[in-house]
């Protein structure tokens, strides 16, 4: 942006809804003040990982603001919002990169594609935020955020159906032909079962297995809110059956490396494909795949590989249906695999009674089973439609 012709009026030093007076800042543009703000950002003590996605949106924000649209972020108006949100659901080609590349080439790209409607509602949260507290540090006479809402953003849930997981189900005992096909299984039946999030699953390691006896002997894992979740019997031979392919890959294939991995560490889910490591950077790395890698040391799979292969676990079973039906299934499946664990049936039966009291509620399940319908009944007194 230095570089054009257009750097004085581009940089807001004048920009529209800027103030006359002094800001906590000091800043006297709005490159200045939006390394204060993510200074700022950076000192509220905040996660490693949210303070880089506040950082990558307000930078995104920055670039189109200044190439796309061709305006200082201080002249934005509410309008520009709204073409922003159109922009992140379909960014042109010249924004996107499939591949990671270092942020100094000239390769580099802000995008991989599309934003999904949570992902927009995100990256408008921290816009918002932004401008909000330019305003209140004095940067901006008027926030030209205010009372903007998002439009993007799909805040509906569907579950998965009854219908559904009896699909799932049946094509996960017939389709476990491969030692790809039997990790999804093992893993996809923690999500199921012991409702435990991408998350927890990839961390999970034989040492975090806890003896219970309650509601039936067996194991249990901790999950990110610290509760033990029970491994079902057939959650649990899924997993050996895992273990088992594993044991046979290290005997006869380069994953032989973790053949020595003490038993406390060997990961529930684990890795059935190594992949090389490169131990130096190539002479001058522009790609992810030139810089160097981390030693996988106890043979763990990475969270995108696991929702790579349970997506295209579900992709499979769509492809057997019609068009809409599968739009429709994909909707539900990417719901529960952004989190398996609020799909419970302690939820479901919430849900069912804020539905029957005539709540408004976001989530969508399927119609009541008669056992539920009859719960429902006898707590409100009287018949219960649906």
């Amino acid at each position: 942006m230095e570089s054009t012709n257009e750097a004085a009026r581009l940089s807001g030093r004048n920009g529209i809804f800027r103030s006359n007076g002094k800001n906590a800042y000091q800043a006297e543009n709005d490159f200045e003040a939006l390394r204060a703000w993510i200074e700022s950002v950076h000192r509220r003590g905040l996660p490693k990982g949210t303070l880089a996605m506040y950082t990558r949106e307000v930078e995104r924000f920055m670039l189109w603001a200044v190439m796309e649209r061709k305006t200082a972020m201080s002249s934005m108006e509410p309008a520009d919002f709204v073409e922003y949100e159109a922009f992140l659901v379909a960014p042109p080609a010249h924004w996107r990169s499939k591949v990671a590349v270092k942020r100094l080439s000239i390769q580099w790209r802000p995008m991989r594609g599309p934003l999904r409607p949570n992902s927009i509602m995100v990256a408008m949260t921290v816009v918002r935020m932004l401008y909000h507290d330019w305003h209140h540090a004095g940067y901006l006479r008027a926030d030209p955020t205010y009372g903007h809402e998002s439009k993007a953003a799909d805040h509906s849930i569907y579950w998965l159906t009854t219908r559904d997981w009896q699909l799932i189900e049946a094509r996960m005992r017939v389709h476990a032909y491969d030692v790809f096909a039997r990790r999804t299984r093992a893993a996809m039946l923690l999500m199921r079962r012991s409702h435990l999030q991408q998350q927890d699953v990839v961390g999970l390691v034989f040492e975090s297995l806890v003896r219970v006896q309650t509601p039936a002997p067996g194991f249990a894992v901790p999950a990110r809110d610290g509760v033990l979740r029970h491994i079902d019997h057939e959650t649990w031979a899924a997993i050996e059956a895992h273990f088992a392919d594993r044991i046979r890959l290290i005997a006869e294939t380069s994953l032989g490396r973790f053949e020595n991995v003490p038993d406390a560490t060997v990961p529930l889910i684990g890795a059935i494909v190594l992949g090389g490591v490169r131990e130096v950077a190539a002479a001058e790395p522009i790609y992810a795949k030139d810089f160097p890698s981390k030693p996988n040391v106890i043979g763990s799979i990475r969270q995108q590989v696991l929702a790579h292969s349970a997506w295209q676990f579900f992709e499979d079973i769509a492809h057997e249906m019609t068009g809409e039906q599968a739009a429709a299934f994909l909707a539900r499946a990417r719901s529960w695999l952004d989190d398996p664990s609020r799909q419970t049936p302690e939820r479901r039966k919430k849900i069912l009674l804020d539905k029957a009291l005539g709540n408004a509620t976001h989530e969508f399940v399927d119609e009541p089973k008669q056992e539920e319908l009859e719960l429902l009944q006898l707590f409100m007194g009287r018949p219960t439609e649906f």
